[in-house]
């Protein structure tokens, strides 16, 4: 096979209006304390009651909180373990 050429991944983030180069080979990786390296997406959920100020709609609105569980101990990607 030839030799595999890295393109950078162009991302555009949601508060700008300019797209980042970003170059995927240099990311660091990371790994769970208990020393997994794979993570599954996952969401938290929450909700803008209908009767906050900023609330305009007058409805409940359900928020998505994404983030990441290990696939090894379970343990929230960022979060300290807890200690007991």
């Amino acid at each position: 096979m030839g030799e595999h050429k890295h393109n950078p991944t162009v991302l555009q983030f949601a508060n700008q209006k300019k797209q980042v180069q970003l170059d995927l080979s240099q990311a660091e990786r990371k790994v769970c304390p208990c020393g997994h390296e794979y993570f599954e997406k996952v969401f938290r959920m929450g909700m803008i009651s209908k009767l906050a100020p900023s609330n305009p709609l007058n409805i409940d609105i359900p928020v998505e909180y994404p983030t990441y569980i290990c696939k090894g101990c379970g343990l929230e990607f960022g979060k300290p373990p807890a200690i007991i």
